[in-house]
């Protein structure tokens, strides 16, 4: 059973995996019902009620949509929409529903998108349906999106769209549109953004600038002074976010805060994220053919050289872990980061937003694959039959 369902991984992983997937499945449950309806959604659901009514200039009244989200669930300190309004528009249908019903369609919504990102990601990987599955429920990062109801889930999705593409060499204008309509994460999409102008991709670069203006031209269609308050509170609401540490921030300059002074934390946070940065151009250098250690780079760059990533977008790194899943075997090193980062989102689920372990993981499994990218033998892989792995290529 174990090797015609599991036939590209370690028996040991597979049991390792199972246990994992099974205590997530009875302990997160249990957390998702003291959290309740009091998460994340309660932002998207009364942002669609904004729209539904006729009151987009109330999206970003922080009290309004309080007395709202009070309305529905009772005391609560309430939740803040921080997206451009266009992005409200996607929660109208659920928000046409009741909070229940809405909550229920948004997670069998989430499980779908997630079935695709998982299926189109076994391009590269080699993995099974059976291996996917199993090593997306054992990872704890999978799981906080669900709670809360985050959007990640799509994140997940266009990233492993763009990554196909980059993958076959298609890097076109609609790679650039994919990454267009993720900029509800603005932050996520810096380094890819900056590869892609080192390598001018200008037509990727291209499908990115019409993706935004239409983003930005709905957002004006919706309501011009939303629009314009949005844009003017940003700046503040992001730099607050990483001095002070509001919500749960999961990337580096979140830790540095325990590290160093905080007047430091941006100097030396910027200094960490351009290093980063400089070390996917340099792994990605050249126009020859790259293989899968600079596209486990390209996935990781987003949680290590940006200065605000949730803990729920920990899930994102399921996408350069898949990469890496053929190229595990032997390799002790490599599996050690790896496990660093498969174990460590237990401690940001368990012990609050202590996510040390995922953090610095993340840093010598990126360090490693600059190594190994850097080493031409070992750079090697052939893509696999697309018409053996997934029908979404």
């Amino acid at each position: 059973m174990l090797k015609s369902r599991f036939p590209n991984l370690p028996r040991w992983l597979v049991v390792a995996f199972a246990i994992s997937a099974a205590f997530l499945l009875v302990v997160l449950p249990s957390i998702g019902l003291v959290v309740g309806l009091r998460a994340d959604f309660m932002a998207f659901y009364a942002a669609g009620l904004a729209i539904l009514r006729g009151e987009a200039d109330q999206l970003y009244n922080a009290e309004v949509l309080r007395e709202w989200q009070v309305a529905l669930v009772g005391p609560y300190k309430g939740t803040r929409f921080v997206y451009l309004p266009i992005y409200a528009v996607l929660y109208v249908p659920f928000a046409a529903q009741s909070l229940l019903v809405a909550r229920a369609l948004w997670f069998a919504f989430s499980v779908g998108i997630l079935s695709i990102a998982l299926r189109v990601s076994r391009q590269w990987s080699g993995l099974s349906g059976w291996e996917s599955a199993l090593a997306f429920l054992a990872f704890p990062g999978s799981y906080a999106l669900f709670i809360v109801g985050q959007n990640s889930p799509l994140t997940l999705l266009l990233f492993a769209l763009i990554g196909g593409l980059m993958w076959r060499n298609r890097v076109g204008f609609m790679a650039g549109v994919l990454a267009g309509i993720a900029l509800y994460k603005p932050q996520l999409l810096v380094s890819l953004l900056a590869l892609w102008v080192w390598r001018k991709e200008w037509r990727a670069l291209g499908g990115f600038a019409v993706a935004a203006g239409a983003v930005g031209l709905g957002s004006f269609a919706i309501h011009v002074p939303t629009t314009l308050a949005f844009l003017s509170q940003g700046q503040g609401l992001l730099s607050k976010t990483i001095v002070e540490g509001l919500g749960a921030n999961a990337s580096p300059w979140a830790e540095l805060r325990h590290l160093v002074p905080l007047e430091a934390v941006s100097p030396v946070g910027g200094l960490l994220s351009l290093l980063g940065l400089g070390a996917l151009l340099l792994a990605w250098r050249g126009s020859g053919p790259v293989g899968p250690y600079q596209h486990a780079m390209l996935w990781l760059a987003p949680l290590l050289v940006t200065p605000y990533v949730a803990s729920y977008d920990l899930v994102l790194l399921l996408l350069p872990l898949s990469f890496l899943a053929r190229r595990l075997k032997g390799d002790r090193l490599m599996q050690a980061g790896v496990a660093l980062l498969w174990i460590g989102p237990f401690g940001n689920l368990l012990l609050a937003e202590w996510i040390l372990p995922s953090v610095w993981g993340a840093f010598l499994v990126y360090g490693l694959c600059f190594w190994r990218a850097r080493t031409p033998l070992a750079n090697t892989m052939p893509v696999p039959s697309l018409s053996n792995t997934s029908t979404l290529s």
